[in-house]
């Protein structure tokens, strides 16, 4: 889970508190990821979905994947690759599949993948 510090107040939020800390209070112009120290103004927090693990920030560890984080790797690779390859598809499920591509996180199982997919057309 990733953890900010609000730059007005100094406190603690959670990712998924951080609209409602915004809501109440009124120096949170910027947030700082309390692992990586990266800044962040406006909205672009959400763009923060991963951030080092403590063994790279403390233990001075490499750069390196995680068995998910290689499978995920995989998987998004296969769907790009898919599309490049994809011959004879229709324009419009082509261009959708290429905004598809665009997302790193893309589910690897079905259901999930449905409500992931339902959800990035509202943003």
């Amino acid at each position: 889970m990733v953890f900010f510090t609000c730059d007005g107040c100094g406190e603690s939020i959670k990712k998924p508190s951080v609209p409602k800390h915004r809501s109440q209070c009124r120096r949170s112009f910027k947030l700082s990821c309390m692992d990586c120290s990266k800044e962040f103004h406006g909205e672009d927090y959400n763009s923060h979905i991963k951030c080092i693990t403590e063994n790279q920030k403390y233990a001075g560890a490499g750069p390196g994947l995680n068995k998910n984080e290689k499978k995920q790797e995989e998987w998004v690779g296969l769907v790009q690759n898919a599309i490049r390859n994809a011959s004879g598809i229709n324009p419009e499920v082509k261009q959708l599949l290429e905004y598809v591509s665009q997302f790193d996180n893309i589910p690897r199982k079905q259901t999930k993948f449905l409500v992931w997919f339902f959800l990035i057309q509202f943003d």
